[in-house]
């Protein structure tokens, strides 16, 4: 209700915030709506959709000037920058939401569920690659413009330099993000990087860990790094070969509770270390795309309140 008094003239209907909160609460609320014979029948074509297309007619280059480019447009294809701007333009329990902006903004919104972030870049891009291979819309100008593009591009190129240093591209990303934490706030989090487990059959993903205590010691001594980058590499391949620890304490933890029930969990998982332990301030991800599109990238927010949310995208001659 708040959502909808703030909402801008465009956006009539604010169904779409139903979509923002927890799943709890939108259930409770799609549970009253569907008592309506109309309602029900509108979601249920909605969630039949392949794809969603938002139009956003709401300007967005009026927004805060401290911001540069690419976060006004990714957090424009994100959330919309709220219900005040195009926030409820939007259906977020839509595995896709193509969204095209009135300044030239677009992107897609995944709902993170049916597939990891990769899946979804590759089909952006064979999409885009199919578009560039097939049709011809730039002007003489445009063609122009974009050649010096290209040409300024070049930058010093890091991915070589950190593998000539012995050590995994990955692994370094992961490692300066736990620095950047911790010399924001002088402690180390848990973090997420999701492993990909499609080798397996119905296999999705695990979680590789960068909070080790080895990362630790290098915050504090910076001597450790090459020990920390191996145990990161470590962690990584016991991940990639089905070895690690999250998915199998997952299922665990939701095989006790359907066994015995909320009360009588094994002591493990009504330890408050246990909760901490999958509460990820830290939600962090490599999702690199094809050196061919320049401007392509991916970008989510954080998993909890007081958390950051990292994509991060290695390319041969950048790193962002």
């Amino acid at each position: 209700m708040e959502m909808a008094k703030n909402r801008n003239i465009q956006n009539i209907i604010p169904i779409g915030g139903a979509g923002t909160g927890g799943r709890d609460g939108a259930a409770k609320f799609w549970e009253e709506m569907n008592k309506d014979q109309i309602n029900q029948n509108s979601l249920e074509f909605a969630r039949s959709s392949i794809f969603v297309l938002c139009l956003d007619d709401e300007n967005i280059d009026k927004i805060d000037n401290n911001l540069n480019q690419m976060e006004i447009d990714g957090m424009q294809i994100l959330y919309g920058f709220g219900p005040k701007y195009n926030g409820l333009n939007r259906w977020f329990d839509s595995t896709i939401q193509l969204i095209v902006s009135k300044n030239g903004c677009c992107g897609t919104c995944i709902e993170h569920s049916i597939a990891e972030g990769i899946v979804h870049i590759k089909m952006t891009e064979e999409a885009m690659r199919y578009a560039n291979n097939n049709f011809d819309l730039l002007n003489k100008k445009q063609k122009e413009q974009k050649c010096e593009n290209n040409k300024t591009i070049i930058e010093p190129k890091p991915l070589n330099s950190i593998k000539g240093w012995g050590v995994s591209p990955d692994g370094f990303m992961q490692l300066c993000m736990q620095l950047a934490h911790f010399r924001l706030h002088g402690y180390l989090v848990n973090s997420y990087e999701s492993a990909t487990m499609r080798r397996f059959r119905f296999g999705r993903v695990d979680n590789i860990r960068a909070a080790t205590p080895e990362a630790l010691n290098w915050k504090r001594k910076r001597i450790l790094l090459k020990m920390a980058f191996d145990k990161q590499s470590l962690i990584t391949r016991e991940n990639l070969i089905g070895n690690g620890i999250d998915n199998h304490l997952c299922a665990l933890d939701v095989l006790s509770r359907e066994e015995f029930g909320l009360e009588n969990l094994p002591e493990i998982f009504q330890d408050e270390m246990w909760k901490e332990m999958i509460r990820f301030p830290l939600s962090t991800s490599q999702v690199s795309t094809s050196p061919e599109f320049i401007n392509c990238y991916l970008y989510y927010g954080p998993v909890v309140d007081d958390g950051y949310g990292c994509a991060y995208n290695i390319q041969p001659n950048s790193l962002m």
